[in-house]
């Protein structure tokens, strides 16, 4: 008798989960526009990158595709451990900050693609790497049809990091400007999909601390206003005074205290050797 894990349709349920949440995914022009903040933020926010790369543990044969790399984020720190990079973001200014970045740094092997999980990557040109990674990017619509994706495109690993419970929502701004938070699905709907798939990944985490951080209070409004999508004049007045009343200055910058830490997920798999005979999508440890 199949347990209820195996009988439920995974794929269905985070659909309905993505749908019921606060959360709305963000397209090209609201990431275009967030690009230098982010890109500015990302690395003293917390040490996720080097958590990330001490589970994956590249090697220096690889050549990898980073699904939804945004400003570099993991692939700078990973490019001198690897042969090559494809960095794939559908955002042109997240690209055009890497590629910035890569030549400061005098990284020749990394290849932006301007492009979203959901394109087709063959008219991409992209072909298949060693490993795909999809680092705190992986929001597909269909759940099934991007991990067979994922699959297809890798011929040895695959790596999703994916948040637990909330991620980095803070529920103290979702209160301050008076909205209830639903929260979307997690890495267990990826996790359950997986094993209904028959694929059993492993599954690691990441946990640290989050420094909300800012250089001054018009800095943290907006940085916070991602959490609130069509946020009003009210509302943005309500956050303005939360964030007057609570910031705190130290070490040249102001910073939200007491916030929880945030963990993610590190779910990753096998890909089997492929041989003319193989057809099933089994997959193990």
């Amino acid at each position: 008798m199949q347990s209820e894990i195996e009988c439920r349709d995974w794929n269905s349920a985070w659909r309905a989960a993505m749908a019921a949440s606060s959360w709305l995914k963000k397209g090209k022009e609201s990431w275009n526009r967030r690009a230098a903040s982010f890109a500015s933020n990302a690395d003293h926010k917390s040490d996720y990158s080097r958590q990330f790369l001490k589970i994956i543990r590249p090697r220096s044969d690889w050549r990898v595709l980073d699904v939804g790399c945004g400003p570099g984020t993991i692939a700078i720190p990973m490019a001198p451990r690897v042969a090559h990079i494809t960095a794939l973001d559908f955002s042109h200014r997240m690209l055009a900050i890497l590629q910035t970045r890569c030549a400061e740094k005098n990284i020749t092997h990394i290849k932006p693609v301007e492009g979203d999980l959901e394109d087709d990557w063959q008219t991409l040109g992209i072909e298949p790497h060693d490993v795909v990674i999809a680092s705190r990017s992986f929001v597909p619509v269909d759940l099934s049809e991007a991990i067979t994706k994922m699959n297809r495109f890798a011929t040895q690993q695959v790596f999703i990091s994916a948040p637990v419970g909330i991620g980095r929502f803070d529920r103290r701004i979702m209160a301050a400007v008076g909205r209830s938070f639903r929260p979307g699905p997690d890495y267990i709907f990826i996790l359950n999909q997986l094993h209904g798939m028959g694929i059993y990944a492993r599954v690691d985490f990441t946990v640290h601390a989050f420094n909300r951080t800012y250089a001054d209070h018009h800095d943290a409004l907006n940085s916070c206003s991602w959490m609130i999508p069509d946020m009003t004049n009210e509302e943005k007045n309500r956050l303005s005074q939360y964030l007057k009343k609570n910031l705190v200055f130290r070490e040249n910058r102001w910073f939200l205290p007491d916030t929880p830490p945030v963990r993610w997920a590190v779910i990753s798999w096998d890909i089997p050797k492929r041989t003319e005979k193989s057809t099933g999508n089994s997959h193990g440890n």
